[in-house]
């Protein structure tokens, strides 16, 4: 395989005139997790696409919805909280990796278990957590609420560096998320 897949953006343009109601937009997203789940899909990915869907209500106010809980954006952070009629929902692009072509070989830093299946890169710990812990995010973007608070003095594998701080980690049992990377500190 390549060192990554091309991204591939979808757009989602919606009519001014869409409309969704609250609560049968929560009916649907459990619908469409109890799918994922019973389709042993990575919950990770219905959480991103989740996060990457804004709305407007009347008043103007921009609200994301989480599979979980309402979220509202006060101007500088996500608020949790709960809209009171319909909402507009906004367009977006979701960003996606393209399948590696089948006829790639496998780079040499990719190991294989006895049955011969890829089992990713090694695990080798290249940070630690502040003191204070780490906020971790499912995508760059710290508009949404974090994902996860990560505790101090977590070994963490930083896997790609932005140029813009973030960081890319994955931690000892293979989860993935974003994080300020300036604030890791090198390994103890």
């Amino acid at each position: 395989m390549t060192d990554s897949a091309a991204p591939l953006s979808i757009g989602f343009d919606v009519a001014a005139s869409t409309r969704v109601d609250v609560a049968a937009w929560e009916a649907l997203s459990a619908e469409v997790l109890a799918e994922i789940t019973a389709d042993g899909i990575d919950l990770g990915l219905f959480a991103d696409t989740m996060r990457e869907m804004h709305f407007r209500d009347r008043g103007e106010a921009a609200w994301a919805y989480d599979g979980r809980r309402w979220w509202r954006w006060d101007g500088a952070m996500w608020i949790e909280g709960r809209p009171m009629g319909e909402l507009q929902p906004q367009a977006f692009t979701m960003e996606l990796l393209a399948a590696p072509e089948p006829d790639e070989e496998p780079d040499a830093d990719v190991d294989a278990d006895v049955d011969g299946e890829e089992v990713g890169e090694a695990y080798i710990a290249t940070n630690l957590v502040p003191p204070e812990g780490l906020p971790a995010w499912l995508a760059p973007d710290p508009s949404f609420p974090p994902a996860a608070h990560l505790a101090a003095g977590l070994d963490v594998m930083a896997v790609t560096w932005r140029e813009d701080g973030w960081a890319q980690i994955r931690c000892a049992n293979d989860w993935t998320a974003w994080v300020d990377g300036r604030r890791l500190l090198p390994p103890g």
